[in-house]
């Protein structure tokens, strides 16, 4: 049952939490994609990504995840 999840023991992570990542939306990395095949003309490579400086740790994804599912057992990271 999703009540007894959330109270129960701390998740732990195999993951000091503090590597970052890229994430993408997958509608907008679908309208990109659409984008690209209809107007980008450029023989130079794209990259559909988002720019360095929105990477998130993956610390903040878990702590937000836990938020976002009520989930009160806390999160532990292991290095």
């Amino acid at each position: 049952e999703l009540t007894e999840w959330r109270s129960r023991s701390p998740n732990s992570e195999r993951s000091s939490g503090t590597p970052l990542r890229q994430f993408i939306y997958s509608l907008d990395l679908a309208e990109l994609t659409v984008w690209v095949m209809r107007d980008y003309h450029s023989p130079d490579p794209i990259t559909l990504s988002v720019g360095e400086e929105d990477e998130v740790s993956i610390k903040d994804v878990a702590l937000s995840v836990a938020k976002a599912m009520k989930f009160e057992g806390g999160v532990i990271f292991d290095p």
